[in-house]
């Protein structure tokens, strides 16, 4: 998950150096030049480095989902310098793994990406502390040292969890962080941001114990990464994109139910991980994804609709968008529909 914040900011410098129509331009000349014509072959493209995070694909390839599609599915890693969207408006990618965010942002901008699965139901930002410090709520940061990942989402969500809590954020000390944590781990700073599928998991791996708060348990209408794609391909070949996303979920389903085979295909992927991180990683990644009792997959329109509010109220998002066209939950709803 550090990868979130690079890839983010690289996509919204992107967007912002490019009108409109430049970027549209770029993304037209790269489809006619990569996009395969092929409906057996396809590509998504994940937000950072191989990681639990991402175990239901692995799963899904590894037990011939995909294969079972009719579909031979290359999944390729992010990185600090990748953009999943950029790449999937491209061509170069026709599915890609991002938060919300990322796709209410570029459709803002006019880059036709649509999220058509919304896999962590709750959002992954979390302030923790250490649990001997007793920073249960927000309420609590009043008079301690706060680190703030500056101008990332991060901040934005804290604004909002701060101003429905009715916290006076004079009273708290807020510093700029990176991704390392020596600081926290000094005591220098109290609460730390960051995601719920890394940096907390690696205090306690210092048996540190932590105490966490998530945004989304303070109002803040939030969910996480989604599996989207774009309109042309909906519109030429929605049988690629019924095919494509009823196999992941169906890897995401199995990996649910066998956590340790779906960290042993992640490790089959990347042998260099740690076991023990992953299992960790694993346990949170499907606390995201079970947070409500909805279908793997599914959409909640209503905080769909209330997210995009936020970003707009908070400055998150600079030019409204229309809503509607960020998500098709159609196939999906078709999916878990013909499971029932």
């Amino acid at each position: 998950m550090p990868g979130r914040l690079l890839s983010s900011k690289l996509l919204l410098n992107f967007l912002a150096a490019f009108s409109v129509v430049t970027v549209l331009a770029i993304l037209s000349c790269f489809t006619a030049c990569h996009h395969s014509s092929d409906a057996k072959v396809t590509s998504v493209r994940i937000q950072w480095l191989d990681q639990a995070q991402f175990a239901g694909l692995y799963v899904a390839s590894a037990k011939g989902y995909f294969k079972s599609q009719n579909l031979s599915v290359t999944i390729e890693p992010g990185g600090p310098d990748v953009s999943p969207v950029l790449l999937v408006a491209s061509g170069s990618n026709d599915f890609g793994v991002s938060p919300a965010t990322d796709i209410i942002q570029a459709r803002s901008n006019g880059v036709p990406v649509v999220a058509i699965a919304t896999i962590f139901q709750k959002n992954p930002v979390v302030f923790f502390s250490k649990i001997l410090k007793n920073i249960k709520t927000p309420k609590d940061f009043t008079g301690h040292t706060v680190g703030l990942k500056y101008g990332m989402e991060i901040e934005y969500y804290y604004r909002v969890m701060m101003k429905n809590a009715g916290v006076d954020t004079s009273q708290v000390k807020e510093v700029p962080i990176k991704v390392d944590m020596p600081r926290f781990f000094s005591g220098e700073v109290d609460v730390w941001s960051s995601y719920s599928l890394n940096e907390p998991l690696a205090a306690e791996e210092r048996n540190i114990p932590v105490q966490e708060i998530f945004c989304g348990d303070w109002g803040v209408p939030a969910v996480g990464d989604t599996i989207f794609t774009t309109d042309r391909l909906i519109r030429d070949n929605p049988e690629k994109v019924t095919a494509f996303l009823r196999a992941a979920i169906q890897g995401w389903t199995y990996a649910i139910g066998h956590p340790g085979e779906a960290v042993g295909e992640t490790l089959k992927v990347s042998p260099n991980l740690d076991r023990d991180h992953q299992m960790r990683m694993f346990k949170a990644t499907v606390d995201l994804i079970q947070a409500t009792n909805k279908p793997v997959g599914s959409f909640d329109i209503s905080k769909w609709k209330s997210m995009y509010k936020m970003m707009l109220e908070s400055g998150l998002l600079k030019t409204p968008v229309d809503i509607d066209r960020t998500y098709n939950n159609s196939f999906i709803e078709k999916i878990n529909g013909a499971k029932r």
